[in-house]
C-alpha cells in the first residue's frame, strides 16, 4: 500500500508539473509576434527567461517592483533607455493584485498596467486575450 501510494503520489506530481509547465496559446501567439516583428537585437521586459527561449531576444527584468510603483514616467523613461529596453511584454496571467499581494517582482502590478495606455511613450503594439505587447517610443 505504501508503494501504490508513492508511485500514484509521483504520478500526480508529474502530471501537475507536466500541465503547469504548458505554454499558452495567448502566449505563443505573443512570442510569435515578437519574433516576427522586432529585430534580434530587440530587448524586451519580462518577468520571465522563457522569452529568450521562445523568442531569441534578449530579456531585461530588473527593479520592476520600484519601476511599476514609486518610479514617475520620466525616471521610467530613463530606465528603459539607459537598459535599451524597447518592447514591455505583458502576459496577462503574471498581474499581481498590489492591495492583497503587496509589491513583488513576480509579474505586473495591475494598476501599473492599467495605465499603461495613457503613457505617450508607450504603444500598444499587440494585444490578445492573455498577451500584451507595448512598444517604448524615447522622445530623445
Amino acid at each position: 500500500a505504501i508503494v501504490a501510494g508513492c508511485v500514484l503520489q509521483a504520478g500526480a506530481a508529474c502530471a501537475y508539473v507536466y500541465q503547469r509547465r504548458q505554454v499558452s496559446e495567448w502566449d505563443r501567439a505573443g512570442y510569435a509576434w515578437i519574433r516576427e516583428n522586432t529585430s534580434e537585437h530587440t530587448r524586451v521586459m519580462y518577468p520571465e527567461q522563457i522569452v529568450l527561449n521562445q523568442t531569441g531576444r534578449p530579456w531585461y527584468w530588473c527593479a520592476p517592483s520600484y519601476f511599476m510603483t514609486e518610479a514617475t514616467d520620466a525616471q521610467r523613461q530613463e530606465l528603459l533607455r539607459h537598459f535599451r529596453v524597447s518592447h514591455i511584454a505583458i502576459p496577462l496571467r503574471r498581474i499581481y493584485d498590489r492591495e492583497r499581494e503587496g509589491d513583488h517582482s513576480g509579474g505586473y502590478a495591475r494598476d501599473f498596467v492599467e495605465k499603461l495606455d495613457s503613457k505617450p511613450y508607450l504603444k500598444k503594439v499587440y494585444e490578445n486575450p492573455g498577451f500584451r505587447i507595448y512598444e517604448f517610443r524615447s522622445e530623445e
